[in-house]
């Protein structure tokens, strides 16, 4: 692993989502893949090996989106690893209703 490759793997993550969020836009709105899953599916990173086994031997994952300013979240949990867990979090909040 070395540094040029780390910098590259946070770039890929950003995406275009800097201009985005420097222009004032939302984090949340830009329809693009989550910066986690981006990481994820990066072999430099460990991203969403984070999983540990719960007290049953059952490896646990979880995960969470938020926006703070509505004071909404989405969050799935689960009992077995699986690809990209944030976009199901991501589905969970869009289905709630607002307040």
């Amino acid at each position: 692993m070395t540094r040029r490759s780390l910098q590259a793997g946070c770039r890929g993550a950003l995406g275009g989502r800097l201009d985005v969020l420097s222009r004032g836009g939302h984090a949340l709105r830009r329809p693009l893949k989550p910066p986690s899953s981006v990481l994820e599916d990066d072999p430099v990173f460990d991203a969403g090996y984070g999983s540990h086994l719960n007290s049953t031997g059952q490896v646990e994952c979880d995960a969470i989106v938020m926006d703070a300013a509505l004071f909404r979240a989405g969050s799935v949990r689960w009992f077995a690893p699986r690809q990209d867990p944030i976009c199901l979090a991501r589905a969970v909040f869009e289905k709630m209703p607002g307040t």
